[in-house]
């Protein structure tokens, strides 16, 4: 048998499966030659075939045809990370607006490439941001530094164990309290996403905190996760993001100085947490407002910051 390269299963990738390790370390070998090259034994665990299936343990030695994989991952950037909370674990970090979460490019700055740079790569895993932020939306964003974490964050958020609430301040009398359930769809060539009954159901909740001279600080909660589902949704009722032109045309972009959409990941919440993540049970973190939003709040507002 052909055999190119061989690695050691880190505790990363404890318990896995095989083709789902397979397809992490080598992306560009299509699923199918994955596949055959199992099915043809030129994949082998500590010598022995292998199944698709198959758990892996840490520590074990899995052969395979193909040529080392190359970095997975963010290339590391220079620049600084505001660190909320770190651990062994997991990494919560304030981003700031206009900052991008992952990089578009191998060359564009971003979040998660900060991250790398400074807690770098352990045993083969690069951190890896469980949930994203739009480029100009600042506050709370959650890294995996190792594999268990990972895992484990991705079934929390699915088991609806770690809770966003995310703060925006909207043109016009926001009502007090209430849900917006309209489904939307993303058109990807124009990255605009917007409401249609052929899209995905996508709901919203929301409270208003406080008003002023034709604003609303309002705090959201998004029970899913669409892409620029809070503005999409709060444009769909008439009272967009300060500053979303985007989506709130005319209403939205009437204040000067205010250069991009006014929304804020504010508080991140999570209930009992599995024993990897034991830490985090029922804590609680807060990110302070930004320069710009404070800008726009009334003097007594701004000390909420």
């Amino acid at each position: 048998m052909r055999k190119l390269y061989e690695f050691k299963v880190s505790r990363h990738d404890d318990g896995r499966r095989l083709d789902r390790v397979l397809r992490g370390l080598w992306p560009t070998v299509p699923l199918s030659a994955i596949m055959r090259s199992i099915r043809k034994g030129e994949v082998r665990i500590c010598g022995q075939r292998a199944q698709p299936s198959s758990r892996l343990c840490e520590g074990e030695r899995v052969s395979v045809p193909w040529e080392a994989p190359s970095a997975r991952g963010a290339r590391p950037m220079p620049g600084p990370v505001d660190v909320v909370y770190i651990d062994e674990h997991v990494l919560v970090a304030n981003k700031p607006a206009g900052l991008l979460s992952q990089p578009s490019s191998r060359t564009s700055d971003s979040l998660l490439g900060r991250i790398v740079a400074i807690y770098g790569r352990e045993g083969g895993f690069s951190p890896t941001l469980i949930h994203r932020l739009d480029r100009n939306t600042s506050g709370l964003i959650i890294a995996a530094l190792d594999g268990i974490s990972l895992r484990a964050l991705s079934v929390a958020m699915r088991e609806r164990k770690v809770f966003k609430r995310y703060w925006a301040i909207v043109a016009g009398d926001l009502p007090d309290r209430g849900e917006i359930d309209l489904p939307l769809e993303k058109d990807t060539e124009s990255n605009i996403t917007f409401v249609s009954q052929k899209g995905s159901r996508a709901l919203t909740r929301y409270r208003a905190i406080s008003r002023w001279k034709g604003f609303t600080l309002a705090e959201m909660e998004l029970v899913t996760g669409r892409p620029h589902q809070i503005r999409v949704h709060l444009a769909a009722i008439g009272y967009p993001i300060v500053g979303d032109v985007k989506y709130g045309g005319l209403k939205a972009r009437r204040w000067e100085n205010v250069v991009r959409p006014l929304l804020h990941a504010r508080e991140l919440s999570f209930g009992d947490m599995p024993d990897a993540l034991s830490a985090l049970s029922n804590m609680r973190f807060i990110a302070p407002l930004p320069p710009d939003f404070e800008r726009l709040l009334p003097p007594k507002m701004a000390l909420l910051g």
